[in-house]
């Protein structure tokens, strides 16, 4: 039937993506902590480069996520220890003058916001990122890696609703720290009691 070879098919593409990009991973690794975060290692590095050069891993990632294989978490976890290393060290003024990391930055929360495993009103986070610095950025997907820590990525069809405050937080800082070039964006969390002001 039909159900079933989507069923096989999207095996196969978790096992496609598991096999090429982390072939020598402990799935059974718990998220890292600060410490480790800092010091990403050649294997998480070399996954990011993978969605770089080909860049249609994000779509059969996606859709590889679509049927909940628990495993593919290893991948999401990579790609934010990278992201979040590389936002620690960078200089620049804010994130949209490192052109390629925001881009991955932005793909990844988008992603996570599709499949729902991201709590609302972050669903929206991603719009900000450009005008917000390096360590706004770091600190954020910083808080999304406690995030995940706490409250286990799901593989069922029930949206995340739970979050630790730290995330609110960081959140409401963040966009009150940029509430002139976030602008009317703000009212997408305003179910944090975050809005524009006067902007």
């Amino acid at each position: 039937s039909s159900g079933i070879n989507a069923e096989y098919g999207g095996k196969e593409l978790c096992k496609f993506l598991l096999n090429h990009l982390c072939a020598d991973v402990n799935l059974e690794a718990p998220w890292p902590d600060n410490a480790a975060i800092k010091a990403a290692i050649e294997r998480d590095l070399n996954v990011l480069k993978a969605f770089n050069e080909t860049p249609i891993l994000w779509n059969i990632f996606e859709e590889a996520l679509s049927t909940k294989n628990s495993d593919l978490v290893v991948i999401v976890r990579a790609m934010i220890v990278v992201l979040i290393s590389f936002w620690s060290s960078s200089r620049v003024k804010t994130c949209s003058e490192s052109p390629s990391h925001l881009e991955n930055t932005i793909k990844l929360l988008d992603l996570l916001s599709r499949i729902e495993w991201l709590p609302p009103p972050l669903l929206n986070i991603s719009q900000i990122i450009p005008v917000i610095s390096p360590f706004e950025a770091m600190n954020l997907l910083y808080e999304i890696c406690n995030h995940f820590k706490l409250h286990a990525p799901h593989m069922s069809s029930v949206p995340v609703t739970k979050y630790q405050n730290s995330l609110k937080d960081t959140v409401c800082l963040i966009v009150q720290n940029n509430i002139e070039s976030v602008g009317v964006t703000a009212f997408l969390f305003a179910r944090w009691g975050i809005s524009s002001g006067g902007v």
